[in-house]
């Protein structure tokens, strides 16, 4: 008899029978979010799919890599950024 896992995976949808609503929308990328909560990230023919925490999470990650790739490209240019950094970060 197999054990269940104490800490089971969250359940995603693949069903095309949930409903689903558009969240956003660029030239990049579409988010929707599903009537089961599972929020939907869209790059191309990749899809993601996360719950709003690992949304926020993944909305957090990429705006600090934005900031830093920034960082490093005034750096090289010897430009002094026109927005002080966010407190506790470099």
């Amino acid at each position: 008899m197999k054990s269940q896992p104490t800490n089971p995976a969250p359940h995603y949808s693949t069903h095309s029978d949930h409903q689903r609503t558009r969240l956003a929308q660029s030239t990049v990328a579409t988010v929707d979010i599903c009537d089961c909560g599972t929020i939907q990230l869209h790059l191309g023919s990749i899809t993601l799919r996360l719950s709003r925490a690992g949304l926020a999470a993944l909305a957090t990650t990429l705006e600090d890599a934005a900031n830093e790739l920034n960082t490093r490209i005034m750096q090289e240019m010897h430009i002094q950024p026109l927005i002080a950094a966010k407190p506790g970060k470099a």
